[in-house]
């Protein structure tokens, strides 16, 4: 077992060495160390085998999607297939320990030259080798520079000189207005996909299953372009078996090495036949299963951005191979079923943190402007545990508590795990819950299963003329993606973090702009503000339309359209709207900030300060203006459980959710819905918004996700959940993080914590989400000054967590400076 490090006498501590309790090493401790010593790099490899593909297939396809189709199973056939000491799980992300594969089709030569970069190169969090550096330079770079989704987004395919200089200049004002975000950041043009998986088809029926569907399918096809489309879908799924073909035979060479002990070489003799089976075959055992999960993740990587393709409902799909594997193991040993399970426990235990530990093989390839809106090097793998069942029962069951061990043990960076509380949970579960979070000082974040799932229901029963049925039972049976995100597990492409959107600069115009010169009442200035959101979120569908056509036209998905329902029956690509549900999600930035100004104007007019006051006080900063700036600061503010500051939210909101339906549908037939949620946008905004009227001056970050603004945050946790839980679940279809920083001895008493969390979920319109750092601010002070001592010191950020040492300075001080919470 790890060693935790102690925060102080007699409280729980964060993970933050590598000393271990014993001497002797588990498989779980000698995989960690692997990991931890492994340099991070960045990994050409998938990027080489795509060019060295198109660069050989120069002939024309009959369709993108076949040449799609082949260019991943060139890249699935000849990746390396690693094996790693220890493992009993295998495939590789990458040919790297830990290393960021490069996607340069879509927006990966962006991503890559602040590595180049002599001014920012020495900053990069990953090693990128020389000789690696010249392959993309000669090889790579002149291959994709003019064939990348930017490209085919804004250059058609045309002779005629106006029309290219034209959309080379819409491609030259998108890119200066995206490095220096005002107004929105937009996130798809990366090709992440952001969704759940089928993956308990690939247990049930294996890739064998989904290709007898697209056989099927193939007799109804009534056109080359449907045909196409449909073969494409066996391409990728043979290139995956051959893919897991290449892991058996790697075993089986290893297995017959002279330095194998017998121990091992029956090991890898085990991961042979598995490989040999899964994931065509369906999965008997839970070995085979988290196989053949592994293998289809680690294929769906090598498709497209693998940010936030997430795992779902484990404990729920998984539980049924876990009671089989007991009962089969009681009939084999001729023991009864407790003995059975006592057994059984420890080895599901032991592959599931095997399976979690693979998902940290992995990062994100950012450059420096796109780390500062997704801080930490996030993947935003998500997994989901507990909640109702389809049919409105309680789905927390015995492998729920295994999962919540696996969390207690290795609490790393990711995956990112939620837990889905209900009324229908049992009344000791919470407590539990609060003590593994106690434990780990930041995971898992709770999922309030009461706001989530009428609001769910509502949007599909609108979005997909379901009936009141047949739309609850999809919606109990939601999972969560990347932060916090919300979808249908295996029917839903939500692209769920399409853009962030600034809130507060929206204010700022709705007082500058001099067209609203002569607005001296807050319901003008209302009427101001909601102008100027329709137009800039106006603004951000055409582009986000643009991009969504490029990914349609150029770059589909047949993996992803293999493992989301509906794109068979359809025989359409996913990025068409072959899925059976389909939305953009953008998040809201800067709620609480643009509260706090409003209330902040209404009392100043209450006051009789004009308008004109606060328009020319913020453009200066406040200098020579201090009177009104600590008038500001003192006004009502979101998060202190103060109505007049308060009753802004459902104003606020309205007009932002009005605004992305007035703007239509997206392009696969779906619409924008909102979330909220700010991984670093919050901070990215910030410095580019100015003063605003709630006090806060130029420069300075937004709050986090629905969080309280710096001025406002309470120190009573329980004043802070009353604001928050006023927001109505039902402009948060997407989702928020609601992030709590408390002192250990807080959590105490797990019962009266836990309490506190039911009644936020209860009152007022019912809290959706909340999440902890855990920890004494003296550990992150130090862990600041003296990163080497806390290497693995884990912390929450946003909906996802991070390692402390890599963050910024700027995220690392909001974290210490977030209000410590108290009873």
């Amino acid at each position: 077992m790890l060693e935790k490090l102690n925060r102080g006498p007699g409280e729980e501590g964060t993970f933050g060495c590598k000393q271990r309790m014993s001497n002797t090493k588990n498989i779980t401790d000698l995989l960690l160390d692997d990991l931890q010593d492994a340099e991070r790099s960045v990994c050409i490899e998938r990027a080489l085998l795509l060019t060295d593909f198109n660069k050989k297939n120069k002939t024309q396809f009959p369709s993108i999607n076949l040449k799609r189709a082949h260019g991943l199973k060139y890249i699935l056939e000849y990746k390396q297939s690693i094996v790693y000491d220890n493992e009993r799980l295998v495939g590789n992300f990458t040919s790297k320990r830990v290393g960021a594969p490069f996607y340069p089709e879509m927006v990966g030569l962006i991503m890559i030259g602040d590595y180049y970069n002599p001014f920012t190169a020495y900053k990069m969090p990953l090693h990128f080798s020389f000789l690696d550096r010249l392959k993309v330079l000669f090889k790579i770079f002149p291959y994709w520079i003019l064939r990348n989704v930017l490209v085919k987004t804004f250059i058609p395919k045309t002779k005629n000189l106006l029309s290219i200089l034209k959309s080379i200049k819409n491609l030259i004002n998108y890119a200066v207005v995206q490095l220096n975000p005002k107004h929105y950041f937009l996130n798809e043009i990366g090709g992440i996909i952001h969704l759940i998986p089928d993956y308990e088809g690939v247990l049930n029926k294996g890739i064998r299953g989904f290709l007898e569907d697209v056989k099927s399918a193939c007799q109804t096809a009534i056109n080359d372009e449907e045909k196409n489309f449909l073969q494409s879908l066996e391409i990728v799924a043979d290139g995956i078996v051959k893919m897991a073909s290449n892991f058996a035979a790697e075993a089986e060479r290893i297995a017959k090495t002279k330095e194998i002990s017998q121990k091992r070489k029956e090991e890898l003799q085990e991961i042979a036949r598995i490989c040999r089976k899964v994931p065509y075959h369906p999965s008997e055992t839970f070995h085979e299963a988290l196989q053949a999960i592994l293998f289809v993740h680690i294929a769906l990587a090598q498709e497209t951005l693998d940010m936030s393709i997430s795992f779902g409902r484990m404990d729920q799909y998984l539980y049924p191979l876990y009671q089989n594997e007991i009962k089969n193991y009681a009939e084999k040993k001729k023991i009864n079923y407790d003995e059975a399970k006592t057994i059984i426990n420890h080895d599901v235990q032991e592959l599931l943190e095997c399976f979690f530990l693979k998902t940290n093989e992995v990062l994100p390839l950012y450059n420096h402007l796109v780390s500062k809106a997704h801080e930490g090097l996030p993947s935003f793998y998500a997994v989901t545990i507990g909640g109702m069942t389809p049919d409105g029962k309680n789905g927390e069951n015995e492998l729920t508590r295994i999962f919540l061990g696996v969390i207690k043990k290795i609490p790393l960076r990711q995956p990112n795990y939620h837990v889905r509380y209900s009324k229908n949970s049992k009344p000791e579960f919470l407590d539990d819950v609060v003590a593994v979070i106690k434990h780990t000082g930041f995971t898992p974040a709770i999922i309030n299963d009461e706001a989530i799932i009428p609001i769910l229901q509502k949007h599909l029963q609108h979005s997909n003329n379901l009936s009141d049925n047949e739309a609850l039972i999809e919606a109990r049976n939601f999972g969560t993606i990347g932060c916090v995100e919300i979808g249908i597990p295996g029917k839903s492409y939500p692209m769920a973090d399409a853009a962030f959107f600034n809130l507060p600069v929206c204010v700022v115009e709705a007082l500058t702009k001099e067209e609203y010169k002569d607005i001296c009442t807050i319901e003008n200035l209302k009427n101001a503000f909601e102008k100027q959101v329709q137009h800039h979120v106006n603004k951000m569908i055409r582009e986000l339309k643009l991009i969504e056509h490029a990914r349609k036209d150029f770059f589909p998905l047949p993996l992803v359209s293999l493992m989301v329902n509906g794109c068979v029956d359809k025989a359409t690509d996913i990025t068409s709207g072959g899925a059976r549900y389909n939305w953009s999600s953008i998040q809201a930035i800067g709620i609480a900030d643009t509260i706090d100004s409003f209330a902040a104007i209404e009392k100043s007019l209450r006051e009789e300060i004009s308008l004109e006051t606060i328009r020319d006080s913020i453009k200066n900063n406040f200098k020579n203006s201090e009177k009104l700036h600590q008038t500001l600061i003192k006004a009502p503010k979101f998060g202190q459980d103060d109505m007049r500051a308060d009753q802004y939210a459902d104003f606020i909101l309205n007009c932002y959710t009005s605004a992305l339906k007035n703007s239509g549908k997206n392009t696969r037939g779906g619409s924008y819905i909102s979330g909220g949620f700010s991984s670093g946008a919050h901070q990215l905004f910030g410095k580019r918004t100015m003063a605003l009227p709630s006090g806060r001056k130029n420069g300075v970050r937004f709050a986090n996700g629905v969080s309280p603004s710096d001025n406002a945050d309470s120190s009573v946790i329980t004043t802070t959940m009353n604001s928050i839980s006023r927001l109505n679940p039902k402009y948060y279809v997407n989702g928020y993080t609601f992030n709590q920083k408390v002192d250990p001895p807080l959590m105490e008493n797990a019962k009266i914590f836990a309490g506190l969390i039911k009644a936020f979920f209860m009152q007022h319109n019912k809290g959706i989400q909340i999440q902890f750092n855990v920890i004494n601010e003296k550990i992150l002070k130090e862990a600041r000054i003296f990163p080497d001592k806390y290497p693995w010191l884990v912390v929450r950020v946003s909906g996802y967590s991070a390692y402390f040492k890599d963050l910024s300075p700027q995220m690392q001080d909001e974290i210490i400076q977030r209000a410590a919470k108290e009873l």
